[in-house]
């Protein structure tokens, strides 16, 4: 294998537009801030009448050049155009960085200015807004973070992440302070701005030679599609970009489309108008509920769902809503950037913000009847370290004594009493692969109808509980058509290591990241009871398929389970006399 270049060992590309569960099933599209109000219809007509002359031909960009300059009272050498943003980033950091040399930027999830100088080994030093500090940009922050390494410094206004502004003034201001710096201002999303637009930005292109301003019409005109972007800067900047890009970038199709939509302000302020209005709507109902959304100044809305956000990220995604979450390591992990919808969408994401009685539900025995498959990858497991057979009922009286729910501690359990000292790893890899091998896992029984969960989810919302790894889980709801139904999961990966049930730990994980009115546990063993009866929540002790009846209600009821089902299949009429 020829490896690639050492610098791209730096780089991690954000990987959410190729998720694919993501993408199933998508009702609002709301993470990379395109306009929900989509591109002008006559656009279509234009692309329709393109000729075939055009077509075969090199692209002209002069008209398109000039038409941009003349828009922001600038002579054509001060504009160049390329094919998306991404273009351009990467000719500003070949053009103008050294090896040596710096860029200074805020912190950005992964952008792709960051990764454009990582891969020619460029250092990249970060500023870091604060949740402390609301995110707010900080001028003298930035001021004491340039040293004489600095060339760059890259800006965003409004920022991508946050939506804030910085003015026209600021920006002036750091441009006469460090007039060896070459300041680098996003502005793509300044056309949401109800208090200043981007001619405000564009005059200092006459003052000053240490300024390159980036605008997308995409945001603007709907047109991401086309991947068009323009650049304003002084002549001899523009000069030295045009060394380094292509010279043919943007395709006639775009060309043709940007002539009609150049001037086109009237599209501009009504888009403006109904994002302003759809905006305020949605941060008033935010705060209404208890959430911190941020002060923004373009067509998106971030805000602080605290604990709440993986929940809520992913009861979005199972309900057809994709929004932008971040890293664990980014100070924007508890936020969830969500682009702007028209109003009835917006109240279609309320009504998912609303509090449910909460579910939590232990597979095993309940969803599924997997009594057979645990049964034979416990004893094939079991007989493999020891080369003893164990029968069914021993199983079964095993897992009445408690702590031995999870399959892989009690054959540790077993192993111990023989004097049989197996490091709990090698139980497990043998066990799952058993399991896989002979595919023990497509032998799943579903007990609980995915009809009877849709009908469900209209009150409930449901949690898995589980001692198995999850991408055995998820294989498992995936098959059956089970997944847009679960938020959250507590797993072996973050629980069972050390915290096995009946310790409340995952039962207390669930109680401070998911949102609920009530939590009711649906237990299919003592040690699931136990659990709840720790954690201090309602406890439903479920007769599992296979298992003495008598026995196990004995043991609920001498464990003080809150209630007893008796059949997992009536689980829907149980509910609705519990209510």
């Amino acid at each position: 294998m020829i490896n690639p270049k050492k610098a791209l060992d730096n780089i991690i590309k954000n990987d959410d537009v190729n998720d694919i569960d993501a993408q199933k099933n998508i009702r609002l599209k709301l993470d990379l801030n395109e306009n929900i109000y989509k591109a002008p219809i006559n656009l279509l007509s234009v692309i329709k009448n393109i000729s075939i002359d055009e077509i075969s031909a090199y692209p002209s960009y002069f008209e398109v050049i000039q038409k941009i300059a003349d828009k922001y009272k600038l002579h054509s050498s001060n504009v160049e155009i390329s094919n998306g943003i991404d273009e351009i980033y990467q000719a500003i950091i070949n053009a103008y960085l050294e090896f040596d040399e710096e860029l200074l930027t805020i912190n950005q999830d992964d952008y792709y200015i960051e990764n454009y100088a990582k891969s020619l080994n460029i250092e990249v030093k970060k500023i870091n807004l604060t949740k402390e500090d609301d995110f707010v940009f900080q001028k003298k922050f930035l001021c004491d973070s340039i040293t004489p390494k600095t060339k760059i410094v890259y800006l965003q206004s409004p920022n991508f992440i946050t939506g804030e502004l910085i003015k026209p003034s600021t920006i002036k201001e750091l441009l006469e302070e460090f007039r060896d710096i070459l300041f680098v201002l996003d502005c793509s999303y300044i056309s949401y701005c109800e208090f200043c637009n981007f001619e405000d930005f564009a005059d200092l292109i006459n003052d000053y030679d240490n300024i390159i301003l980036i605008k997308s019409f995409s945001k603007d005109y709907g047109i991401s599609g086309l991947r068009f972007c323009f650049v304003l800067a002084n002549d001899n900047i523009i000069k030295n970009i045009k060394k380094i890009k292509s010279d043919y970038c943007v395709n006639c199709i775009a060309l043709a489309c940007l002539k009609l939509l150049i001037n086109d302000e009237k599209t501009i302020e009504k888009i403006k108008e109904s994002n302003a209005l759809a905006k305020k709507y949605f941060l008033d109902e935010l705060i209404n509920l208890g959430f911190l959304p941020y002060k923004s100044e373009a067509n998106f809305i971030l805000c602080d769902f605290g604990p709440y956000s993986d929940f809520y990220y992913e009861k979005f995604k199972r309900n057809g809503v994709i929004t932008k979450n971040f890293k664990k390591n980014s100070p924007f992990n508890s936020c969830l950037r969500i682009t702007i919808p028209k109003l009835g969408a917006i109240k279609y994401i309320l009504e998912l913000l609303n509090k449910k009685d909460l579910l939590v539900c232990n597979l095993d025995g309940l969803v599924f009847d997997t009594i057979e498959s645990s049964y034979a990858a416990l004893e094939k497991t079991f007989g493999y370290f020891s080369n003893k057979k164990i029968s069914k009922n021993e199983i079964n009286s095993l897992k009445n004594l408690g702590s031995t729910d999870c399959d892989w501690y009690a054959i540790k359990y077993l192993l111990n009493k023989l004097q049989i000292f197996t490091p709990l790893e090698d139980i497990i890899s043998v066990y799952r692969n058993i399991y896989r091998m002979q595919k023990l896992i497509d032998k799943h029984k579903l007990l609980i109808d995915k009809d009877v969960f849709l009908r469900l989810s209209e009150k409930y919302d449901f949690v898995i509980f589980s001692q198995k790894f999850k991408d055995d889980i998820d294989y498992e709801i995936k098959k059956y058509e089970l997944d847009k139904y679960f938020y959250y999961f507590v797993t072996y990966e973050n629980v069972f290591q050390g915290k096995l049930k009946p310790d409340s730990y995952g039962l207390d994980m669930i109680k401070k990241h998911c949102p609920y009115k009530k939590i009711m546990f649906l237990a299919s063993n003592v040690d699931d009871v136990i659990c709840a009866n720790n954690a201090d929540v309602i406890s439903i002790g479920a007769i599992c398929p296979s298992f003495d009846y008598n026995a196990m209600v004995n043991n609920y009821k001498h464990l003080g389970a809150s209630y007893i089902l008796s059949d997992i299949k009536n689980i829907e009429q149980f509910l609705s006399e519990l209510d």
